[in-house]
């Protein structure tokens, strides 16, 4: 980069253009670069149309409401509302194949009875530590009973009665409280099997003496424990659809 500094007088100028002459390489004139031509510029001629004497008010134009559109009523669709829940007086007992060494079952739901009948073998008590082949043996038992039979009755009475997601996880769960009675352990492990087998993307935790049943959700469950399993992002939450077992959940299996 060439910098310029003013210089007095006409030698100082003369000593500049043969200094920059030389060292830029050309015969044009310098003088034409550092000294470019001026262009005078004629002022802007003011405006000579005669003023009037008096100023005029400006009148803000009126604001007329402009007519609204011609709407046409719409006719709200004929939606049809679901229909009551029948009554307890009115629930028809499942229909079930015939089961080898049935057992009948009386569930108490809601204030509502529903009739089951189970293979025998599925509410036989299994005891144990609580650890992965308990829950291993627990499966093997159950898939060696006509528990098929039992799926049908309760997605039945899941249709009778209208229930959600939350409502046929908690009618599992007394299926499970009927047969084993204060055995949590085995209505845990009865709720997750009942659920896998209806569809549900269900899971089981253990500590060193409670199963835990994990349940994923699409929404936000707040205060309630919950884990990633392998990674994945979705939550698992501890779902006991009742009372929160206390349980130490940092040794969860």
């Amino acid at each position: 980069m060439i910098s310029f500094r003013p210089s007095i007088g006409r030698s100082a100028n003369v000593g500049r253009y043969s200094y920059l002459k030389a060292s830029l390489g050309f015969d044009r004139d310098i003088r034409t670069v550092c000294y470019p031509t001026i262009i005078q510029v004629n002022g802007i001629v003011p405006d000579k149309t005669p003023k009037p004497v008096k100023v005029p008010t400006y009148k803000p134009p009126e604001d007329k409401p402009k007519p609204l559109p011609t709407t046409h009523p719409v006719t709200p669709p004929d939606i049809p509302k679901p229909g009551p829940a029948p009554k307890a007086s009115e629930i028809e007992a499942a229909k079930a194949p015939e089961v080898v060494n049935a057992l009948s079952l009386a569930v108490t739901f809601f204030g509502t009875q529903l009739s089951f009948q189970i293979d025998s073998e599925m509410a036989r008590v299994q005891r144990g530590t609580i650890d992965k082949q308990f829950v291993s043996d627990y499966w093997e038992n159950i898939t060696a009973t006509e528990y098929g039979t039992t799926l049908d009755q309760a997605m039945y009475y899941r249709q009778l009665l209208q229930l959600n997601d939350w409502g046929y996880g908690l009618m599992l769960k007394r299926i499970g409280e009927t047969m084993y009675g204060d055995e949590e352990n085995l209505v845990d492990l009865f709720t997750w099997f009942m659920l896998l087998k209806s569809g549900y993307d269900a899971k089981v935790g253990y500590t060193s003496d409670r199963i835990l049943l994990l349940i994923p959700s699409g929404d936000e469950i707040y205060s309630i424990s919950y884990f990633t399993l392998d990674g994945n992002d979705r939550k698992y939450y501890t779902i006991a659809f009742g009372e929160i077992p206390n349980s130490d959940f940092s040794s969860l299996y």
